[in-house]
């Protein structure tokens, strides 16, 4: 994976409600247009009104467990903002509303309007850099995270999301004096502890890790970052038992966690868990976040997994789905010429990935060659008739001389990145 994901802050209905609440009571109401019965318009109250209320069912929507209907808060935020322009709360929700329908650079500007309305609003720079970091624009997210900075000292969460950006840098030492900075704000800034733990992986100081991350799950026991970490620092002193616990009590807790994942994958892999080892490389091929090249490499390393467990269909249908993200993926045509050539017998499809393959790499090119030399001669053994071969021939008994199937080795240079 490219970098590290900025922290993000999503909508949450008390925070919403709280700006909205602060923005009625600054500055002084416009007279809008009559209503047709002599009463005055008044533009703010009617975009206040119309924002609470669909903050309200954003809220009846969470507190029922069902998930909130995006084109409805982006309609109803739409509206918002053209009964009053100047509304930063109603952008900002927008924003959010069209980042989860995936209409990415309208979320960018209406989180850039938030900003220009209100340039103290933390939540949308901190959104607005991690949508610019994930879009390879990362030097603009770095501006808007150090403006909400300059904007507000104590602006804790873009403090957090700058340190994450400098620890996918290696900037450590800058990574831990942000996080510090931004406890000396919010002493319970959890994101703070997440990335100051994962400061200290990278540092490989893995007494001050599992010091982070007690401390941070006193503030709450349900940190997945904290419990990612403290899964590296068992498995870093040779504690796999409790480091596989660790790594699994994260994905359970948010099962977006990619090092978690990794790690629990390449552990099965070692210890020929191929269940362990297939059940995470799946959720990292799957993974939504993930570059399509590494989850690409997830499938990849899933068909060697399926492959260790016996399932050939299913390893086939792994390195299938490596080449519908990645069509030059090495590793996936080695493997799948390989798998049809020895479990399949199809010597037309082997023969067109072995040439794909030599096409795209110039690794392992002796051993293609070869297949692909043993292609011809099953060809000829076919075509021949049965007094062509002579009785007790290689041919005719079959040739059980074949070398084994070349894999992809667990932790290879094409597996998912770290």
């Amino acid at each position: 994976m490219n970098g590290r994901a900025l922290v993000r802050r999503t909508l949450f209905a008390g925070w919403v409600l709280a700006v909205a609440a602060a923005c009625a009571t600054s500055g002084p109401r416009g007279a809008g247009p009559a209503d047709g019965r002599g009463a005055v318009e008044d533009p703010q109250a009617r975009a206040e009104a119309r924002f609470g209320a669909e903050v309200q069912r954003i809220g009846a929507e969470r507190a029922a467990g069902e998930p909130v209907d995006l084109q409805r808060v982006r309609s109803q935020m739409k509206a918002v903002t053209e009964i009053l322009p100047s509304f930063a709360p109603a952008w900002y929700n927008l924003g959010w509303a069209l980042e989860g329908l995936k209409e990415r650079e309208g979320a960018v500007e209406a989180y850039r309007r938030a900003l220009r309305e209100r340039p103290d609003l933390e939540a949308a720079a901190v959104n607005l850099a991690a949508m610019l970091h994930a879009g390879d624009r990362t030097a603009e997210a770095v501006r808007v995270l150090e403006a909400a900075v300059q904007t507000d000292p104590a602006a804790a969460d873009a403090r957090v999301a700058l340190a994450s950006h400098r620890l996918s840098l290696s900037d450590v030492a800058g990574a831990r004096s942000l996080c510090e900075e931004a406890l000396a704000y919010v002493p319970t800034h959890e994101g703070a502890y997440c990335v100051l733990a994962r400061a200290a992986v990278e540092a490989e100081r893995w007494g001050r890790v599992q010091l982070l991350v007690a401390q941070g799950l006193k503030l709450n026991p349900d940190a997945a970052c904290l419990q990612e970490a403290l899964g590296d620092a068992h498995l870093a002193e040779s504690r796999v038992a409790p480091a596989v616990q660790a790594f699994a009590r994260a994905v359970e807790l948010d099962a977006n966690r990619v090092r978690a994942h990794l790690r629990l994958a390449e552990i099965g892999m070692r210890q020929k868990n191929f269940s362990l080892a297939a059940r995470h490389y799946q959720a990292l091929g799957d993974h939504p976040d993930l570059p399509l090249e590494d989850r690409a490499a997830a499938w990849v390393n899933l068909g060697v997994a399926r492959k260790g467990q016996g399932d050939f269909e299913g390893a086939r249908a792994a390195y299938e789905a490596a080449l519908q993200r990645d069509e030059d993926a090495a590793e996936a045509l080695f493997n799948l010429a390989t798998l049809e050539l020895r479990q399949f017998s199809d010597l037309e499809r082997s023969e067109s990935l072995l040439q794909r393959f030599l096409q795209v790499s110039d690794q392992r090119a002796d051993e293609a060659y070869g297949m692909l030399k043993e292609i011809e001669a099953r060809r000829r053994m076919l075509a021949a008739s049965p007094s062509d071969l002579g009785e007790g021939s290689p041919e005719a008994e079959g040739d059980d001389s074949r070398a084994s199937e070349p894999t992809a080795e667990p932790g290879a240079s094409e597996g998912p990145a770290r």
